[in-house]
């Protein structure tokens, strides 16, 4: 079964702004890295190609670290493997990705000044 996420890209302006982008990731597994086949790009040069996968299992959804990724936190508490609920916050780097409603809809915030 596809999995379909509506992602809300948030970054912060230097001068306090914030810019707002929405793509759709969708797929048997929705990937998330700084890796040109992954659905959540996470461009920041300090991200591995491959960070965490997100798989359906049972009808839920759960995030998974791939490799040796430490920096994966759920709700602020450090995981290899969560599942996710409606409003937890996952950060990974100086990413926040918080779980929208049953719909799949997500946000993104990268604290990083882009200009």
């Amino acid at each position: 079964m596809a999995i379909e996420l509506q992602i809300s890209y948030l970054t912060r302006k230097r001068r306090g702004d914030v810019a707002r982008r929405d793509v759709k990731a969708e797929g048997e597994v929705i990937r998330l890295g700084r890796g040109a086949d992954c659905q959540i790009y996470l461009p920041d040069p300090r991200m591995p190609l491959l960070h965490s996968e997100i798989r359906e299992r049972d009808g839920d959804l759960f995030i998974e670290a791939a490799g040796a990724t430490l920096d994966l936190k759920v709700n602020g508490t450090a995981v290899r493997s969560a599942k996710l609920e409606t409003d937890a916050k996952i950060d990974i780097g100086p990413y926040e990705l918080v779980v929208g409603g049953r719909e799949g809809e997500w946000e993104c915030d990268h604290d990083r000044d882009s200009g």
